[in-house]
């Protein structure tokens, strides 16, 4: 009951301290290198899925035979960010009928030679792949990409990061670096796990007055731990077990390679964005789930599966009409060893076969600060033998956001 009350105690709060503030009488040693800004969103959706669609508002289906609907506030977010002199705190939080969640706390540190390196300390954004992808405001799709958000299920984390960026002044400005070290999903109860390890490296380029260039490439290293005597490796195209007592809290490696790039240029018809990624690497999972487990459990065995996967989205604004148009085609290949046909007899699961998502809709903006989304997403899964309820699923959705920012 607290739970679902405590956020009701921010608003008696709100209006005590802004009626105060309208009180108090302006300082006369104010201080004019203090910079304040709030900012934030939120996002309404109405949401409609066949019956094993994912639905991100509202309770999950409960009747496995027939479509649903849900309506919901998607998100609702507060961000401050205070700064003076060479440093920033930032703090965003979310806010839902049940409860309020820290999304960002951090500070930030800039050197005062060069302002280019830049030290960030406390829960931020991950520097994986295009930031654009986890900025829930702007991205053309409502949602994250379906492989990053498996691998990644917080795309923020506790760590410590450098970046480096010269001002916009420099003829070096094109070219960014990050490198920072993580809590990671394992290191909540298990504190020898070793902490994970993020960079990335950016070129940013206005390469004619109608044409924008953006190169990234990314790298993870983390860890999580097996709990059993057994483990499951991929050897000559299937999975083999080995049995031995040293993988019982042996840290396996998740490693993951990533390379995207964006053009963005101005045409009669509008502006255009083609975007793309492709990820690669090594997963340790569960027989039936290749998402990265936030807790390990001590009754299951680990999988490690090469993957790869990707996509490629392109955005089209049609001149002065408020209006924007969105196709995506994304795709997540769990274990390239394995295919559909065989995966069965490899000792595999449907965690293991490939999935396939095409997805497409319109952008109004109403106003500057005011947009309606519309998607659709249509799923494909890769065809297989003896995995029936994998080939039957049924997880097509349709997906209305309205959103306001401010």
């Amino acid at each position: 009951m607290m739970r679902k009350l405590f956020p009701l105690f921010f608003i008696p709060l709100f209006f005590s301290i802004n009626s105060w503030a309208q009180k108090e009488k302006p300082s006369e040693t104010k201080d004019k290198d203090l910079k304040i800004k709030f900012s934030g969103f939120i996002q309404a959706s109405y949401q409609y899925g066949e019956k094993d669609a994912q639905l991100f508002v509202g309770e999950a289906n409960t009747n496995k035979d027939e479509k649903f609907s849900r309506f919901g506030i998607r998100r609702g977010r507060v961000k401050v960010a205070v700064s003076k002199g060479i440093a920033q705190a930032v703090f965003q939080a979310n806010l839902d009928f049940k409860k309020v969640s820290v999304i960002d706390l951090f500070f930030k540190i800039n050197d005062p030679w060069l302002n280019a390196f830049h030290l960030h300390i406390g829960k931020f954004l991950y520097p994986f792949g295009n930031p654009i992808d986890n900025a829930s405001a702007r991205r053309a799709n409502p949602e994250r990409p379906l492989l990053t958000s498996l691998l990644f299920p917080q795309d923020r984390d506790l760590g410590v990061m450098l970046s480096f960026r010269m001002p916009s002044s420099s003829p070096l400005h094109f070219f960014s670096f990050q490198a920072g070290l993580f809590k990671g999903l394992s290191n909540e109860r298990h504190r020898f796990v070793p902490k994970d390890f993020m960079t990335r490296i950016a070129l940013d380029k206005q390469l004619a007055p109608f044409v924008r260039l953006k190169l990234g490439a990314s790298f993870f290293l983390g860890t999580v731990q097996s709990r059993t005597a057994y483990m499951f490796e991929i050897k000559d195209k299937e999975f083999k077990k080995s049995n031995n007592t040293k993988h019982i809290n042996k840290n396996l490696y998740r490693s993951y390679f990533e390379i995207d790039a964006e053009t963005l240029f101005s045409s009669i018809l509008g502006k255009t964005t083609l975007r793309g990624q492709w990820i690669f690497g090594k997963q340790p999972s569960y027989f039936n789930s290749f998402a990265s487990e936030n807790k390990a459990d001590n009754s299951l065995s680990r999988y490690i599966r090469p993957f790869q996967g990707g996509y490629v989205l392109l955005k089209q604004s049609f001149g002065k009409i408020p209006l924007e148009g969105v196709f995506k085609y994304d795709w997540i290949d769990p274990n390239i060893s394995l295919k559909g046909k065989t995966a069965k007899t490899q000792m595999g699961s449907s965690s293991d076969l490939m999935q396939h998502t095409l997805g497409g809709g319109l952008i109004y903006h109403i106003t500057n600060n005011l947009k309606l989304t519309a998607y659709f997403e249509h799923f494909v899964n890769e065809k297989s033998i003896g995995f029936k309820d994998f080939n039957n699923l049924e997880k097509d959705r349709f997906l209305l956001y309205l959103q306001y920012a401010f």
